[in-house]
C-alpha cells in the first residue's frame, strides 16, 4: 500500500503488523468546532450549535455491571466493548466482564480470552430485555453490524451471525486463520480475509492485489461475499468497500501523484465461472505518501496522506469522481474509530486527543492522552452536527453508534449511555 509508517491498526489482524488509516477529527478541544474548510467545493464547516443539544435519554452503566476498561492496556488496542443500534428502539451493548473462563472450554480462550456480556436494551423502557454471555479467544475485534438488526460475531477463526435473540448461528468457518473482516457502510458487502488454503490450486483468483508481490510465500485469500469473488494478496489489506466493489490507491506516472481506482465487482451470471471485474480511475490526488482511503458511505469516500505526526488534507469524493469537501486535520487526533448510518447520510468519527502536536502511534499512552472526542458529520457537506467527549476512552472497539437513518446518536459518557436525537437533513443523492 506504499511507504506509510505504522499507524496503529484498522479492524484487527492476527500475527500481522498492519497499516492503519490514521485520521483526525481536527476539533478544537471543548469547543466542538471544525477548522475552516479550505477549497471545499460544497458546504460549510459551521456547526449547528452542537453545545445546545441535550441527550433525550440516559441509561446508567452501573446497574448493567459495566466497569470501565483500564487505560494501562491502551497501546495494545484491546476490543472490550461495542455499542450499536439493533433497530430504532433497541441498542446492543456488549462489554467485557470479570469472570473466569471455564476450564472445559477452548484452551486458547482459557489462556488469552475474555467473557463478553451482550445486553439488548429497550430504549423505551431503558431495560435489558435479553442478555447473553459469549466466550472470546482473544481481545481482538469481535463484532460487526450488518443490516436489519443482524451482527457478525467472531470467536477465534469462526464467524457467527446473531440478531435480537443473541443466539449465535454459524456463518463462516474454515481451518485457515482469520486475518481481517470488513463490512461496507451500507452493510451489503462483507470481506473476509483468511490465510491462503494449503491447496490453493482449486482457487481461481478474480482479482490480484499488489500485482508482482504475489510470488511471496505468505498469501491471504479474501472472500467478498455477495459478489462471490476470490482475491489473493501477499498480506492482509484494507478493502475500502463501496457500492459495488472497492477503491484502491495506485501510483501515477508523476511523483506525488496518486490515482484512486474503483474496482467494480459484478456477480457471476449463470454459466460464468467468476464475477466480472472492471477497473477505472475515479480521482487523481496529489499526496506525499500513499493515501489512506476510508469510505464514509456506500457512495462517498475520504482520501489523503495520513502520515505519523503530520497535519494533513483529507478530501471527500463521490463515486462519480466529484470532490465534495475537504479539511485540514491535525496530527494530535489519532487512532480513529467510525460508525456509519446505513442510509448513507451521516457518519460518526472518534479520535483520541493527545497533548502534543507530534505524537507517533508508538508513543500513545495514558500519560499523553487528553481524551476521546466523537463528532457526527453530514456525508455530503462535511458539516459537523454534534461533538462530544466519550468516556471511558477506548483505543479500539466502539463506544458510540449511529442509527440506520442517522437520526439518533448514542455514546458512552458520564457513566451512562447517552442517546441524542438529530434533526433530519437532505438525503444523499
Amino acid at each position: 500500500m506504499g511507504p506509510m509508517k505504522n499507524q496503529g491498526h484498522k479492524e484487527w489482524a492476527t500475527g500481522n503488523t498492519r497499516i492503519a488509516l490514521l485520521l483526525a477529527l481536527a476539533l478544537l478541544f471543548g469547543a466542538g468546532l471544525l477548522p475552516s474548510a479550505r477549497a471545499g467545493t460544497k458546504g460549510s464547516s459551521q456547526s449547528e450549535e452542537p453545545a445546545t443539544i441535550r441527550p433525550v435519554l440516559r441509561i446508567a452503566l452501573g446497574p448493567l455491571g459495566f466497569h470501565p476498561p483500564s487505560l494501562f492496556y491502551l497501546a495494545s488496542r484491546p476490543s472490550e466493548l461495542t455499542l450499536n443500534f439493533a433497530d430504532p428502539t433497541h441498542l446492543l451493548f456488549t462489554f467485557r466482564i470479570d469472570s473466569l473462563i471455564p476450564r472445559g472450554s477452548n484452551p486458547k480462550a482459557h489462556q488469552d480470552g475474555q467473557i463478553i456480556c451482550a445486553d439488548l436494551i429497550d430504549l423505551n423502557t431503558r431495560k435489558v430485555v435479553r442478555q447473553a454471555h459469549w466466550t472470546m479467544q482473544d481481545h481482538q475485534r469481535y463484532l460487526w453490524a450488518l443490516r436489519d438488526g443482524q451482527f457478525l460475531v467472531r470467536e477465534g477463526n469462526v464467524l457467527y451471525q446473531t440478531g435480537r435473540t443473541l443466539q449465535l448461528v454459524p456463518w463462516d468457518s474454515a481451518p485457515e486463520p482469520l486475518m481481517l473482516v470488513e463490512v461496507s457502510p451500507n452493510r451489503q458487502f462483507v470481506a473476509v480475509e483468511r490465510a491462503e488454503p494449503a491447496d490453493p490450486a482449486s482457487l481461481t483468483p478474480t482479482v490480484d492485489l499488489l500485482g508482482d508481490s504475489l510470488d511471496r510465500p505468505a498469501r491471504v485469500l479474501i472472500e467478498v461475499y455477495r459478489a462471490a469473488s476470490h482475491i489473493l494478496a501477499p498480506r492482509p489489506v484494507d478493502l475500502p468497500l463501496v457500492n459495488d466493489g472497492f477503491v484502491e490507491p495506485a501510483e501515477g506516472k508523476n511523483s506525488h501523484r496518486w490515482l484512486l481506482r474503483r474496482i467494480e465487482v459484478t456477480p457471476a451470471a449463470s454459466g460464468q465461472a467468476a464475477p466480472t471485474i472492471d477497473r477505472s480511475t475515479l480521482f487523481t490526488l496529489d499526496s506525499i505518501c500513499a493515501p489512506s482511503v476510508l469510505p464514509l458511505s456506500s457512495t462517498v469516500l475520504l482520501a489523503g496522506c495520513a502520515g505519523d505526526g503530520l497535519d494533513h488534507r483529507m478530501i471527500a469524493v463521490d463515486l462519480n469522481g466529484h470532490p465534495l469537501w475537504q479539511q485540514w486535520w491535525q496530527s494530535r487526533y489519532v487512532w480513529h474509530t467510525i460508525a456509519y448510518a446505513e442510509q448513507g447520510n451521516r457518519f460518526a468519527l472518534g479520535s483520541l486527543l493527545t497533548n502534543a502536536s507530534y505524537v507517533s502511534s508508538s508513543m500513545i499512552s495514558a500519560q499523553n492522552l487528553t481524551g476521546q472526542i466523537v463528532g457526527v458529520f453530514d456525508v455530503r457537506s462535511g458539516r459537523l452536527l454534534l461533538a462530544r467527549m466519550a468516556q471511558p476512552v477506548v483505543s479500539a472497539g466502539q463506544n458510540f453508534a449511529l442509527s440506520a437513518n442517522g437520526l439518533r446518536f448514542a455514546l458512552l459518557r458520564n457513566h451512562a449511555i447517552e442517546v441524542y436525537s438529530l434533526a433530519a437533513t437532505e438525503q444523499p443523492r
